[in-house]
């Protein structure tokens, strides 16, 4: 933030993706709304066991 806080445009590519300091700015304003400062998993727990779960996807039934 000290960097982009410095700067009016600032922009970074690895590979096929590019961020920007704007992108940056905006996450960071967003995480200041997050309680407590712990980001949470978004997606309900699993409602299979994960034993030979090969994916995330395999470990929720199709319902």
């Amino acid at each position: 933030m000290a960097h982009i806080a410095t700067t009016r445009r600032s922009q970074w590519t690895r590979g096929r993706h590019t961020i920007e300091s704007s992108d940056i700015r905006w996450l960071h304003d967003q995480l200041q709304h997050v309680p407590g400062g712990l980001l949470t998993d978004p997606r309900p727990p699993a409602d299979i066991a994960p034993g030979g779960a090969r994916y995330t996807w395999q470990m929720y039934s199709p319902s």
